[in-house]
């Protein structure tokens, strides 16, 4: 899990293009260590069977195509939910307003890094936990992505309020804090 105190990752510097500009990386190392300062990563997850998944999805699972084929073996689903917390992005917004724009971009940016890297870090303890038990898991899937409905994020934030408080909706279906992600990933028989 990223800490407070990480170092500035190598795969971040390819994320955000630096190359090898040396105030840039620099500025980006600042901005590295604001961003950990900021961070307020929680996390949410929970198994439920198959039939569980469908009928607490419905309508939206069932009228995909794309769940259906991703479960078709599945034995059970995983429910996924982080955030990295409103806090960066409410910094970056900030230098934006101030005319900063690399730093503004470049926090806007981390806080997506950190958010990704969240939902990597859950997915691969699920994925050992699955394998050590003898099952394989499928790729993680997100609302949005080909034909399961956006709206299905209402379900989430819904299941994953005791733990994400802070998760909410817009209108457009659209997860708050912008730097959170929610995912299904099936556990194979």
């Amino acid at each position: 899990m990223i800490q407070k105190t990480s170092p500035f990752p190598d795969r971040l510097s390819k994320y955000l293009q630096l190359g090898s500009h040396e105030k840039a990386r620099q500025e980006a190392q600042f901005l590295w260590e604001e961003a950990l300062v900021l961070l307020k990563a929680a996390n949410w997850r929970s198994l439920l069977t198959v039939d569980e998944f469908f009928d607490v999805f419905h309508p939206y699972a069932e009228s995909s195509q794309s769940i259906r084929r991703l479960l078709r073996c599945a034995r059970e689903v995983w429910l996924l939910a982080v955030t990295a917390g409103d806090g960066i992005e409410r910094r970056s917004r900030e230098y934006l307003k101030k005319g900063e724009a690399f730093r503004g971009y470049v926090l806007d940016r981390m806080g997506s890094f950190l958010a990704e890297e969240q939902i990597r870090q859950v997915d691969k303890i699920i994925s050992e936990e699955s394998t050590g038990k003898g099952y394989k898991t499928t790729r993680r899937y997100s609302p949005g992505y080909r034909d399961f409905p956006l709206e299905a994020q209402v379900v989430f934030v819904d299941l994953a309020s005791c733990a994400i408080p802070e998760l909410r909706l817009t209108s457009d279906f659209l997860l708050v804090p912008e730097k959170s992600i929610t995912a299904i990933k099936g556990v194979l028989e």
